[in-house]
């Protein structure tokens, strides 16, 4: 059979173009369909996908159908790799005549994307005819291959990539060299190109290797430091109000809010576990004596929450209370900075100490005032990346004049304070002595008192800080 021409070839696959044009297109809009729908629905939550686009979302393309000169370079070079399987070949089995790309963020999203395709294909009614992860030329990603299982569309097939923000952004810096007629690169410049890409792919695995560790660790300490606000909140559920009813009525709401915990911790505001608790607290609010028990409630809620979305309202429901107890000044402020680190706020709760310590100067009962402060910078400090020379001096100020040294296992604060102590060298320690130091000092602070709950929450999330500090003071 006698070889068609460049030129006969290329009005060939014009033909087909032109015939099929129409079906191509329908792929291709069904299958972008597909894509949106699956990848933000399930197990698989959209944060994962940063864009779905096709080849007309692209600079310079106004068409999802490749270009027909495209096309038939394809054809052409595959010719000149598979002489004895070229007669075969044809502008049909061509995958990407349309594709679609996915770019994930991360490269173990790509994962994610690929699983939940292969999960769905049957369901959606098409069919996966190839499926493989695709290096070449430092070119990186997964390349799925679907047909549709239509009758008016079967044979037809479409390509999608599945690809990373950097490897998307590579692989169209390279396009015009890589696919373009007219690009003539000799072998060094393809091997720069490929050396590239690859390190391109070496980065991405060691960002991603970075990214899930520091995501680990930024979980549990997130979790433990949430652990212990709440175990700091627990000993409200004994609380006594103004009356048996009432006491037992926050009771029963307590024991429901803590229950309902796990849901109401990243539910939607508009959720109706979460909005029947709200509606609960503020028909408590306006009972008589009912505001104090509402705000404790709605502290706790507040601090079970993962967003601040209810923060201003138990701000609110506590400026409230003072009012309407009429509480000394520095009573007022010992407990609004106490809600601002409880739902999250410590640096809201640190500026409202030091606003009022400025302005009042020196008075009576103002220990527990500065040595909530005290702590409040310590954990700063084990958190900030920065230079805490500053910070370092103030807390050794507060620890003089408070006498934290001196006191003795006799005092109810003891383990408190030995905890304090502890997390203050865990935070400033100069070398691997000091830190693992507090680290022991922490670990013993609450050894003789083990019903204090929220000591020993803290005690948990000091000592965990000072072993990540210690991990990553031997890789600096």
């Amino acid at each position: 059979m006698k070889t068609k021409t460049n030129d006969e070839l290329f009005k060939e696959t014009q033909r087909f173009i032109n015939d099929h044009r129409q079906k191509y297109l329908d792929l291709i809009r069904s299958i972008r369909q597909y894509l949106e729908i699956i990848l933000q629905t399930g197990d698989e939550k959209p944060e994962n996908v940063f864009r779905i686009y096709s080849r007309k979302d692209c600079p310079g393309q106004d068409d999802d159908i490749k270009k027909t000169q495209s096309l038939t370079d394809k054809l052409i070079r595959f010719r000149q790799r598979e002489p004895k399987v070229w007669r075969s070949k044809r502008a049909i089995h061509i995958h990407d005549i349309v594709a679609c790309r996915v770019v994930v963020y991360y490269r173990h999203q790509i994962d994610i994307v690929v699983r939940r395709v292969q999960k769905t294909v049957k369901k959606y009614k098409f069919k996966i005819e190839y499926d493989q992860y695709r290096e070449q030329y430092g070119y990186h990603a997964h390349h799925i291959v679907l047909s549709s299982r239509r009758n008016d569309l079967r044979e037809l097939l479409c390509e999608i990539q599945i690809k990373t923000i950097v490897h998307d952004a590579w692989s169209n810096r390279t396009h015009e060299f890589t696919y373009k007629p007219s690009a003539k690169i000799s072998r060094s410049a393809r091997n720069l190109m490929e050396s590239i890409g690859n390190s391109v792919e070496a980065i991405e695995v060691q960002t991603d290797y970075l990214r899930q560790g520091v995501f680990r660790e930024w979980m549990f300490e997130k979790k433990l430091r949430h652990a212990a606000r709440l175990a700091m909140l627990d000993s409200l559920a004994e609380k006594k109000f103004n009356g048996d009813d009432l006491t037992q009525r926050y009771k029963t709401s307590h024991t429901r809010l803590k229950a309902a915990a796990h849901v109401i911790a990243d539910c939607a505001i508009q959720d109706s576990t979460l909005t029947f608790i709200l509606d609960d607290i503020a028909s408590m609010r306006k009972v008589p004596h009912g505001l104090e028990p509402a705000f404790t409630l709605m502290l706790l809620l507040a601090s079970i929450r993962e967003k601040n979305d209810l923060n201003y309202k138990a701000r609110q429901y506590l400026d409230e209370w003072v009012i309407e107890t009429g509480k000394e000044k520095v009573d007022a402020v010992f407990w609004q900075s106490s809600v601002l680190y409880a739902i999250g706020e410590r640096e809201a709760a640190i500026h409202s100490i030091e606003d009022f310590l400025n302005t009042c100067g020196e008075g009576k009962d103002l220990w527990n005032l500065k040595f909530n402060l005290l702590n409040y910078r310590i954990e700063s400090a084990m958190q900030e990346t920065q230079d805490s020379s500053d910070t370092r001096k103030e807390c050794e100020a507060l620890i003089n004049e408070l006498d934290l040294h001196a006191m003795t296992s006799a005092n109810p604060k003891y383990p408190a304070v030995q905890d304090t102590l502890g997390a203050h060298l865990i935070a400033f320690g100069e070398n691997e002595g000091q830190i693992e130091e507090g680290i022991t000092i922490c670990r013993h602070a609450y050894s003789k008192d083990a019903s204090d709950k929220a000591g020993i929450a803290f005690q948990k999330l000091h000592e965990r800080m000072g072993w990540s500090k210690l991990l990553k003071s031997e890789f600096d």
